[in-house]
């Protein structure tokens, strides 16, 4: 009897193991979706505004240290309310998803895109002086010509303009951002499908 009352314990204790194991596993899963879901944005898959902020924080304070170049592009997609108005808001987020992810597979593995808000995009980009943050950013609208949003209608193709700024030692992330959004506004009153830097 006490074999077996050893036996009923044992099922006892290596079951509420076994459930336990699948009990944490669950629970680990679910806080790994959490922290996705509040790092990213749902609809692209890009980080969102606040993981931006805070990614281009400590890229600033790594300027302050070791002085090497760190430089912003925000990136408006040039008349989206127009596509929403035209096609819908389902094809405008596909229009957001394609974008999303052509930013992701062209930009370097330092790099980091995240969606500021809307139809706005921030690449931060480290170690990159402002020439060639122009460059790669002017590449991009290069290649969003031949890559048009496809939807179950059609092709939706579409442009956007960008401001581009090299952070200056000392600028705090507001000072980085205001530059880079007035050289934004001045490629869209330009004409737009433009990039601008200073």
């Amino acid at each position: 009897m006490a074999l077996g009352g050893f036996t009923v314990i044992s099922l006892i204790v290596f079951s509420i193991l076994y459930i336990s194991h699948y009990f944490i596993k669950d629970l680990q899963t679910a806080q790994d979706t959490l922290t996705e879901m509040a790092l990213t944005d749902a609809m692209t898959g890009l980080y969102n505004r606040l993981t931006g902020i805070g990614m281009l924080k400590k890229e600033i304070s790594r300027v302050s240290r070791n002085g090497n170049p760190l430089s912003l592009a925000i990136i408006d997609i040039d008349l989206f309310k127009k596509i929403n108005d035209t096609y819908g808001h389902s094809v405008g987020d596909e229009v957001l998803i394609t974008f999303a992810r052509m930013l992701q597979n062209n930009i370097r593995k330092c790099d980091t895109a995240c969606r500021y808000g809307g139809e706005e995009f921030l690449i931060i980009m480290p170690d990159t002086a402002l020439k060639n943050a122009f460059m790669s950013v002017t590449r991009l609208l290069d290649m969003i010509h031949d890559a048009p949003a496809k939807t179950e209608k059609e092709d939706v193709t579409f442009t956007f303009s960008a401001g581009v700024a090299e952070v200056v030692v000392g600028e705090e992330v507001d000072d980085i951002i205001n530059r880079a959004d007035m050289l934004l506004y001045k490629a869209k009153s330009q004409g737009r499908n433009q990039v601008c830097m200073a």
